[in-house]
Protein backbone atom coordinates (compact mmCIF):
# COMPACT_ATOMS: atom_id res chain seq x y z
CA UNK A 1 0.00 0.00 0.00
CA UNK A 2 1.36 3.41 -0.92
CA UNK A 3 1.18 6.52 1.24
CA UNK A 4 -1.09 8.07 -1.38
CA UNK A 5 -3.57 5.19 -0.99
CA UNK A 6 -3.44 5.57 2.79
CA UNK A 7 -4.14 9.29 2.55
CA UNK A 8 -6.96 8.77 0.07
CA UNK A 9 -8.65 6.17 2.25
CA UNK A 10 -8.27 8.29 5.39
CA UNK A 11 -9.74 11.33 3.67
CA UNK A 12 -12.59 9.28 2.24
CA UNK A 13 -13.49 7.74 5.60
CA UNK A 14 -13.11 11.04 7.47
CA UNK A 15 -15.12 12.88 4.84
CA UNK A 16 -17.86 10.27 4.94
CA UNK A 17 -18.17 10.54 8.72
CA UNK A 18 -18.09 14.32 8.58
CA UNK A 19 -20.80 14.48 5.92
CA UNK A 20 -22.94 11.98 7.79
CA UNK A 21 -22.56 13.95 11.04
CA UNK A 22 -23.38 17.25 9.33
CA UNK A 23 -26.42 15.88 7.59
CA UNK A 24 -27.42 13.74 10.60
CA UNK A 25 -28.39 11.02 8.14
CA UNK A 26 -27.11 7.61 7.05
CA UNK A 27 -24.45 7.66 4.26
CA UNK A 28 -25.70 6.71 0.85
CA UNK A 29 -25.06 3.31 -0.71
CA UNK A 30 -22.78 4.93 -3.31
CA UNK A 31 -20.65 6.50 -0.58
CA UNK A 32 -20.33 3.16 1.25
CA UNK A 33 -19.31 1.37 -1.98
CA UNK A 34 -16.60 3.97 -2.63
CA UNK A 35 -15.15 3.52 0.86
CA UNK A 36 -15.25 -0.30 0.56
CA UNK A 37 -13.31 -0.08 -2.72
CA UNK A 38 -10.64 2.06 -1.09
CA UNK A 39 -10.36 -0.31 1.88
CA UNK A 40 -9.90 -3.31 -0.42
CA UNK A 41 -6.96 -1.51 -2.04
CA UNK A 42 -5.14 -1.14 1.25
CA UNK A 43 -5.59 -4.58 2.81
CA UNK A 44 -2.33 -5.67 4.48
CA UNK A 45 -1.55 -9.18 3.34
CA UNK A 46 0.70 -11.72 5.13
CA UNK A 47 4.39 -10.82 4.71
CA UNK A 48 3.59 -7.14 4.20
CA UNK A 49 3.60 -4.11 6.41
CA UNK A 50 1.96 -0.73 6.04
CA UNK A 51 4.91 0.35 3.90
CA UNK A 52 5.34 -2.77 1.73
CA UNK A 53 6.91 -6.24 1.97
CA UNK A 54 8.69 -7.36 5.16
CA UNK A 55 11.85 -9.47 4.83
CA UNK A 56 12.53 -12.19 7.37
CA UNK A 57 15.60 -12.09 9.61
CA UNK A 58 17.07 -15.39 10.76
CA UNK A 59 19.83 -15.77 13.34
CA UNK A 60 21.80 -19.02 13.29
CA UNK A 61 24.63 -20.06 15.65
CA UNK A 62 27.85 -19.86 13.66
CA UNK A 63 29.55 -22.60 15.70
CA UNK A 64 27.14 -25.10 14.14
CA UNK A 65 28.70 -24.29 10.76
CA UNK A 66 32.27 -23.21 11.51
CA UNK A 67 34.66 -23.79 14.36
CA UNK A 68 35.96 -20.72 16.12
CA UNK A 69 39.50 -20.16 14.82
CA UNK A 70 42.35 -20.44 17.30
CA UNK A 71 43.39 -16.87 16.50
CA UNK A 72 40.29 -15.10 15.10
CA UNK A 73 40.81 -12.17 12.74
CA UNK A 74 40.55 -8.71 14.28
CA UNK A 75 37.03 -7.40 14.65
CA UNK A 76 35.43 -4.01 14.37
CA UNK A 77 35.14 -1.97 17.58
CA UNK A 78 32.46 -2.93 20.09
CA UNK A 79 29.13 -1.16 19.66
CA UNK A 80 27.65 -0.66 23.14
CA UNK A 81 23.93 -1.42 23.17
CA UNK A 82 23.73 -1.61 26.96
CA UNK A 83 26.80 -0.45 28.83
CA UNK A 84 27.37 -1.12 32.54
CA UNK A 85 23.71 -1.00 33.54
CA UNK A 86 23.50 -1.57 37.34
CA UNK A 87 22.16 -4.99 38.30
CA UNK A 88 21.86 -5.94 34.61
CA UNK A 89 25.23 -5.80 32.88
CA UNK A 90 26.45 -4.89 29.43
CA UNK A 91 25.63 -5.85 25.88
CA UNK A 92 28.13 -5.21 23.08
CA UNK A 93 27.75 -6.14 19.42
CA UNK A 94 30.42 -6.12 16.73
CA UNK A 95 30.81 -7.08 13.09
CA UNK A 96 33.80 -9.44 12.91
CA UNK A 97 36.02 -9.38 9.86
CA UNK A 98 35.31 -12.26 7.51
CA UNK A 99 37.52 -15.31 7.33
CA UNK A 100 37.52 -17.71 4.40
CA UNK A 101 34.64 -19.78 5.81
CA UNK A 102 32.42 -16.76 6.41
CA UNK A 103 33.19 -15.39 2.94
CA UNK A 104 32.22 -18.76 1.43
CA UNK A 105 28.86 -18.66 3.25
CA UNK A 106 28.19 -15.11 2.03
CA UNK A 107 28.79 -16.21 -1.56
CA UNK A 108 27.21 -19.67 -1.57
CA UNK A 109 24.23 -19.53 0.80
CA UNK A 110 22.10 -17.47 -1.64
CA UNK A 111 23.05 -19.91 -4.43
CA UNK A 112 22.02 -22.94 -2.36
CA UNK A 113 18.73 -21.34 -1.34
CA UNK A 114 18.04 -19.93 -4.79
CA UNK A 115 17.00 -16.50 -3.52
CA UNK A 116 18.42 -13.04 -3.00
CA UNK A 117 19.71 -13.03 0.58
CA UNK A 118 21.78 -10.67 2.69
CA UNK A 119 24.26 -12.57 4.88
CA UNK A 120 26.21 -10.90 7.66
CA UNK A 121 27.90 -11.98 10.88
CA UNK A 122 27.57 -10.60 14.39
CA UNK A 123 29.46 -11.25 17.58
CA UNK A 124 27.55 -10.34 20.74
CA UNK A 125 29.19 -10.11 24.15
CA UNK A 126 26.87 -10.16 27.17
CA UNK A 127 28.20 -9.45 30.64
CA UNK A 128 25.80 -10.12 33.48
CA UNK A 129 26.33 -8.94 37.04
CA UNK A 130 25.20 -10.80 40.11
CA UNK A 131 26.01 -10.62 43.78
CA UNK A 132 29.11 -12.82 43.63
CA UNK A 133 30.71 -12.63 40.19
CA UNK A 134 30.39 -11.42 36.65
CA UNK A 135 29.32 -13.84 33.90
CA UNK A 136 30.36 -13.24 30.29
CA UNK A 137 28.81 -14.91 27.28
CA UNK A 138 29.96 -14.49 23.67
CA UNK A 139 27.62 -15.45 20.82
CA UNK A 140 28.70 -15.63 17.19
CA UNK A 141 25.78 -15.72 14.75
CA UNK A 142 25.16 -15.65 11.04
CA UNK A 143 22.28 -13.26 10.33
CA UNK A 144 20.34 -13.89 7.12
CA UNK A 145 17.78 -11.49 5.70
CA UNK A 146 15.60 -12.23 2.69
CA UNK A 147 12.08 -12.51 1.28
CA UNK A 148 9.54 -14.42 3.42
CA UNK A 149 9.13 -17.07 0.73
CA UNK A 150 12.78 -18.10 1.18
CA UNK A 151 12.74 -18.55 4.95
CA UNK A 152 11.94 -22.27 4.97
CA UNK A 153 14.55 -23.02 2.29
CA UNK A 154 17.16 -20.97 4.19
CA UNK A 155 16.53 -22.90 7.42
CA UNK A 156 16.71 -26.19 5.51
CA UNK A 157 20.03 -25.34 3.83
CA UNK A 158 21.58 -24.11 7.09
CA UNK A 159 20.52 -27.30 8.86
CA UNK A 160 21.95 -29.40 6.01
CA UNK A 161 25.25 -27.51 6.22
CA UNK A 162 25.29 -28.01 9.99
CA UNK A 163 24.69 -31.75 9.48
CA UNK A 164 27.92 -31.92 7.44
CA UNK A 165 29.87 -30.29 10.27
CA UNK A 166 30.95 -33.66 11.74
CA UNK A 167 32.03 -35.21 8.44
CA UNK A 168 35.71 -35.94 7.86
CA UNK A 169 37.54 -34.54 4.84
CA UNK A 170 40.69 -36.31 3.61
CA UNK A 171 43.26 -34.00 2.02
CA UNK A 172 46.20 -35.65 0.24
CA UNK A 173 48.97 -33.40 -1.08
CA UNK A 174 52.07 -34.12 -3.12
CA UNK A 175 54.72 -31.42 -3.64
CA UNK A 176 57.15 -32.21 -6.47
CA UNK A 177 60.10 -30.31 -7.94
CA UNK A 178 61.96 -30.74 -11.19
CA UNK A 179 64.79 -28.89 -12.89
CA UNK A 180 63.71 -25.60 -14.43
CA UNK A 181 64.93 -25.89 -17.97
CA UNK A 182 63.28 -22.86 -19.62
CA UNK A 183 64.41 -20.18 -17.16
CA UNK A 184 61.44 -18.02 -18.18
CA UNK A 185 59.30 -16.50 -15.48
CA UNK A 186 56.44 -19.00 -14.96
CA UNK A 187 52.76 -18.14 -14.66
CA UNK A 188 50.89 -19.67 -11.74
CA UNK A 189 48.00 -21.83 -12.88
CA UNK A 190 45.33 -23.69 -10.91
CA UNK A 191 43.57 -26.55 -12.70
CA UNK A 192 40.61 -28.53 -11.35
CA UNK A 193 40.77 -32.28 -11.93
CA UNK A 194 38.05 -34.89 -11.60
CA UNK A 195 38.54 -38.08 -9.58
CA UNK A 196 39.97 -40.05 -12.52
CA UNK A 197 42.47 -37.38 -13.61
CA UNK A 198 43.79 -36.66 -10.10
CA UNK A 199 44.48 -40.37 -9.59
CA UNK A 200 46.33 -40.55 -12.91
CA UNK A 201 48.37 -37.47 -11.97
CA UNK A 202 49.33 -38.94 -8.59
CA UNK A 203 50.35 -42.24 -10.20
CA UNK A 204 52.39 -40.45 -12.87
CA UNK A 205 54.30 -38.50 -10.22
CA UNK A 206 55.21 -41.71 -8.39
CA UNK A 207 56.50 -43.32 -11.60
CA UNK A 208 58.57 -40.25 -12.57
CA UNK A 209 60.06 -40.15 -9.07
CA UNK A 210 61.23 -43.76 -9.40
CA UNK A 211 62.98 -42.85 -12.67
CA UNK A 212 64.67 -39.87 -11.02
CA UNK A 213 62.92 -37.36 -13.26
CA UNK A 214 61.64 -35.34 -10.30
CA UNK A 215 61.93 -35.04 -6.54
CA UNK A 216 58.98 -35.47 -4.17
CA UNK A 217 59.54 -32.78 -1.56
CA UNK A 218 56.56 -33.66 0.65
CA UNK A 219 53.54 -35.95 0.48
CA UNK A 220 51.38 -35.41 3.60
CA UNK A 221 47.84 -36.72 4.08
CA UNK A 222 45.61 -34.84 6.50
CA UNK A 223 42.17 -35.73 7.91
CA UNK A 224 40.18 -32.72 9.12
CA UNK A 225 36.62 -32.16 10.29
CA UNK A 226 34.50 -30.08 7.98
CA UNK A 227 34.25 -26.51 9.17
CA UNK A 228 37.37 -26.69 11.34
CA UNK A 229 40.77 -25.23 10.53
CA UNK A 230 43.67 -27.63 11.06
CA UNK A 231 47.40 -26.99 11.11
CA UNK A 232 49.95 -29.74 10.56
CA UNK A 233 53.67 -29.24 11.03
CA UNK A 234 56.26 -31.80 9.91
CA UNK A 235 59.53 -30.24 10.96
CA UNK A 236 62.80 -30.62 12.76
CA UNK A 237 65.19 -28.10 14.25
CA UNK A 238 68.62 -27.42 12.82
CA UNK A 239 71.17 -26.31 15.43
CA UNK A 240 73.99 -23.91 14.64
CA UNK A 241 76.48 -21.69 16.48
CA UNK A 242 75.09 -18.21 16.05
CA UNK A 243 77.37 -16.25 18.40
CA UNK A 244 79.77 -16.45 21.34
CA UNK A 245 79.59 -15.09 24.86
CA UNK A 246 83.04 -13.74 25.68
CA UNK A 247 84.12 -12.96 29.21
CA UNK A 248 87.33 -12.72 31.21
CA UNK A 249 87.55 -14.76 34.40
CA UNK A 250 90.67 -14.49 36.59
CA UNK A 251 92.57 -13.04 33.66
CA UNK A 252 91.56 -15.89 31.37
CA UNK A 253 89.50 -15.40 28.21
CA UNK A 254 86.35 -17.61 28.28
CA UNK A 255 84.28 -18.02 25.12
CA UNK A 256 80.96 -19.90 25.31
CA UNK A 257 79.19 -20.71 22.03
CA UNK A 258 75.53 -19.65 21.76
CA UNK A 259 73.66 -22.49 20.06
CA UNK A 260 70.58 -21.37 18.17
CA UNK A 261 67.97 -23.36 16.26
CA UNK A 262 66.13 -22.92 12.99
CA UNK A 263 62.97 -24.85 12.02
CA UNK A 264 63.07 -26.87 8.83
CA UNK A 265 60.16 -28.74 7.27
CA UNK A 266 56.56 -28.32 6.12
CA UNK A 267 53.68 -26.41 7.73
CA UNK A 268 50.23 -27.00 6.28
CA UNK A 269 47.00 -25.19 7.16
CA UNK A 270 43.70 -26.58 5.89
CA UNK A 271 40.05 -25.51 6.14
CA UNK A 272 37.35 -27.48 4.31
CA UNK A 273 33.60 -26.94 4.01
CA UNK A 274 31.06 -29.30 2.48
CA UNK A 275 28.08 -28.46 0.32
CA UNK A 276 24.69 -29.49 1.81
CA UNK A 277 24.72 -32.76 -0.17
CA UNK A 278 28.47 -33.38 0.44
CA UNK A 279 29.18 -33.67 -3.29
CA UNK A 280 31.47 -30.61 -3.33
CA UNK A 281 34.32 -29.63 -1.06
CA UNK A 282 35.50 -26.05 -0.67
CA UNK A 283 39.07 -26.04 0.61
CA UNK A 284 41.37 -23.27 1.75
CA UNK A 285 44.99 -24.36 1.95
CA UNK A 286 48.28 -22.65 2.69
CA UNK A 287 51.67 -24.29 2.91
CA UNK A 288 55.16 -23.23 3.79
CA UNK A 289 58.17 -25.45 3.21
CA UNK A 290 61.55 -24.38 4.54
CA UNK A 291 64.89 -26.11 3.99
CA UNK A 292 68.29 -25.09 5.35
CA UNK A 293 71.00 -24.69 2.72
CA UNK A 294 73.86 -27.08 3.35
CA UNK A 295 76.71 -26.75 4.05
CA UNK A 296 75.79 -23.92 6.39
CA UNK A 297 77.76 -20.75 5.47
CA UNK A 298 80.00 -19.37 8.21
CA UNK A 299 82.24 -16.42 8.97
CA UNK A 300 85.45 -16.59 10.97
CA UNK A 301 87.13 -14.09 13.25
CA UNK A 302 89.88 -13.98 15.81
CA UNK A 303 89.74 -12.99 19.45
CA UNK A 304 93.29 -12.92 20.73
CA UNK A 305 94.91 -16.14 19.64
CA UNK A 306 91.58 -17.95 19.21
CA UNK A 307 89.72 -18.33 15.90
CA UNK A 308 85.93 -18.19 16.18
CA UNK A 309 83.56 -19.63 13.59
CA UNK A 310 80.03 -18.19 13.55
CA UNK A 311 77.47 -19.85 11.28
CA UNK A 312 75.04 -17.80 9.20
CA UNK A 313 72.41 -20.26 7.89
CA UNK A 314 70.46 -19.59 4.73
CA UNK A 315 67.07 -21.08 3.92
CA UNK A 316 65.11 -21.92 0.79
CA UNK A 317 61.41 -21.27 1.33
CA UNK A 318 58.34 -22.23 -0.70
CA UNK A 319 55.06 -20.52 0.19
CA UNK A 320 51.71 -20.94 -1.49
CA UNK A 321 48.07 -20.30 -0.59
CA UNK A 322 44.73 -20.73 -2.33
CA UNK A 323 43.88 -17.18 -1.26
CA UNK A 324 40.41 -18.32 -0.25
CA UNK A 325 38.19 -21.37 -0.60
CA UNK A 326 38.44 -23.28 -3.89
CA UNK A 327 35.56 -25.63 -4.64
CA UNK A 328 36.07 -29.03 -6.26
CA UNK A 329 33.93 -32.15 -6.60
CA UNK A 330 34.37 -34.66 -3.78
CA UNK A 331 37.00 -37.17 -4.87
CA UNK A 332 38.58 -34.68 -7.28
CA UNK A 333 41.47 -32.34 -6.81
CA UNK A 334 43.67 -29.48 -7.96
CA UNK A 335 46.91 -29.23 -9.91
CA UNK A 336 48.92 -26.06 -9.23
CA UNK A 337 51.81 -25.24 -11.55
CA UNK A 338 54.03 -22.22 -12.15
CA UNK A 339 55.77 -22.17 -8.76
CA UNK A 340 59.51 -21.98 -8.16
CA UNK A 341 62.05 -22.48 -5.47
CA UNK A 342 65.83 -22.89 -5.09
CA UNK A 343 67.07 -26.37 -4.28
CA UNK A 344 68.99 -26.11 -0.98
CA UNK A 345 71.65 -28.65 -2.01
CA UNK A 346 72.38 -27.91 -5.67
CA UNK A 347 71.26 -24.24 -5.30
CA UNK A 348 69.64 -24.54 -8.72
CA UNK A 349 66.28 -23.07 -9.58
CA UNK A 350 63.51 -25.68 -9.72
CA UNK A 351 59.91 -25.58 -10.92
CA UNK A 352 57.40 -26.82 -8.35
CA UNK A 353 54.05 -28.54 -8.89
CA UNK A 354 51.39 -29.23 -6.26
CA UNK A 355 48.82 -32.00 -6.50
CA UNK A 356 45.92 -31.80 -4.09
CA UNK A 357 43.33 -34.60 -3.81
CA UNK A 358 40.24 -33.97 -1.65
CA UNK A 359 37.66 -36.55 -0.64
CA UNK A 360 34.99 -37.09 2.00
CA UNK A 361 35.17 -40.02 4.38
CA UNK A 362 32.45 -42.64 4.05
CA UNK A 363 29.00 -41.70 5.29
CA UNK A 364 28.05 -42.72 8.80
CA UNK A 365 26.14 -46.01 8.70
CA UNK A 366 22.88 -44.46 9.88
CA UNK A 367 20.74 -42.95 7.11
CA UNK A 368 17.65 -40.98 8.04
CA UNK A 369 14.78 -42.63 6.16
CA UNK A 370 11.76 -40.69 7.33
CA UNK A 371 10.67 -38.24 9.99
CA UNK A 372 7.15 -38.26 11.42
CA UNK A 373 7.23 -34.52 12.07
CA UNK A 374 9.15 -31.50 10.88
CA UNK A 375 12.36 -30.06 12.27
CA UNK A 376 13.88 -30.84 15.63
CA UNK A 377 10.44 -31.29 17.23
CA UNK A 378 10.02 -34.76 15.71
CA UNK A 379 9.11 -37.29 18.42
CA UNK A 380 9.39 -40.40 16.24
CA UNK A 381 11.75 -41.34 13.41
CA UNK A 382 12.49 -44.38 11.29
CA UNK A 383 16.16 -45.05 10.56
CA UNK A 384 17.76 -47.54 8.21
CA UNK A 385 20.63 -49.25 10.10
CA UNK A 386 21.20 -52.25 7.85
CA UNK A 387 24.76 -51.11 7.16
CA UNK A 388 25.72 -50.71 10.81
CA UNK A 389 26.74 -53.95 12.54
CA UNK A 390 26.80 -52.25 15.93
CA UNK A 391 23.19 -51.05 15.78
CA UNK A 392 21.29 -53.28 13.34
CA UNK A 393 20.59 -55.90 16.05
CA UNK A 394 19.11 -53.36 18.47
CA UNK A 395 15.98 -54.68 20.18
CA UNK A 396 12.77 -53.11 21.42
CA UNK A 397 13.30 -50.89 24.51
CA UNK A 398 17.02 -50.49 23.78
CA UNK A 399 18.20 -46.91 24.18
CA UNK A 400 20.22 -45.47 21.29
CA UNK A 401 22.48 -42.46 21.74
CA UNK A 402 22.83 -39.75 19.10
CA UNK A 403 26.57 -39.02 18.96
CA UNK A 404 28.27 -36.08 17.25
CA UNK A 405 31.84 -34.90 17.84
CA UNK A 406 32.22 -37.59 20.53
CA UNK A 407 29.36 -36.05 22.51
CA UNK A 408 25.98 -37.56 23.28
CA UNK A 409 23.48 -35.10 21.80
CA UNK A 410 20.29 -37.09 22.43
CA UNK A 411 18.78 -40.44 23.41
CA UNK A 412 16.04 -42.37 21.60
CA UNK A 413 14.21 -45.56 22.62
CA UNK A 414 13.53 -48.38 20.14
CA UNK A 415 9.75 -48.82 19.70
CA UNK A 416 9.85 -51.39 16.90
CA UNK A 417 12.60 -53.23 15.01
CA UNK A 418 12.28 -55.20 11.76
CA UNK A 419 14.60 -55.99 8.85
CA UNK A 420 17.20 -53.41 9.81
CA UNK A 421 14.67 -50.61 10.22
CA UNK A 422 14.16 -49.09 13.66
CA UNK A 423 11.24 -47.00 14.86
CA UNK A 424 12.63 -44.65 17.50
CA UNK A 425 10.84 -42.45 20.02
CA UNK A 426 12.52 -39.40 21.48
CA UNK A 427 13.74 -39.80 25.03
CA UNK A 428 15.75 -36.59 25.29
CA UNK A 429 17.99 -34.24 23.33
CA UNK A 430 18.53 -33.89 19.59
CA UNK A 431 17.19 -35.94 16.71
CA UNK A 432 19.47 -38.11 14.52
CA UNK A 433 20.45 -36.67 11.15
CA UNK A 434 22.77 -37.49 8.26
CA UNK A 435 25.69 -35.96 10.15
CA UNK A 436 25.35 -37.99 13.35
CA UNK A 437 25.98 -41.57 14.46
CA UNK A 438 23.85 -43.89 16.55
CA UNK A 439 25.15 -46.31 19.16
CA UNK A 440 23.46 -48.61 21.65
CA UNK A 441 23.77 -47.37 25.21
CA UNK A 442 25.68 -49.82 27.38
CA UNK A 443 23.37 -51.78 29.71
Amino acid sequence: MTSRACARTFVACFGLVAVAAAQQSEPSAADLDAVRADLKAVVIRPGQSLWGSTDFTLRYPLERLLARPASPPPSAPDIPILSDVPLIGSLYRRRPQLGAGEAWLVENLPKQVGASLTVRFEETTVRRYDATQDATEVRREVVVTGPPSARAATERVLNELAAQRDRTVIVQMTVVAREDVNGAEPTERVERLDAHRIKLAMRSVQEESKRGALDILSAPTVAVRAGEAAEVSIANEVSYVGDFDVEIVDGALIMNPKVETLPEGLTLRVLSLLSPDATKVATELSLERTAVVRPVPAVEGRVGDVTLRIERPETATLRWSTGGLLEVAAGGGLRITGLRWTDPESRKLQSVELLLAVDVAADPPVRLARVFASGDDADMVIVDVRGDDAVKDAAVDDVLEVVAADEVRGTWRVERAADGLLVLRRHSGEAPSSGTTLRVRAK
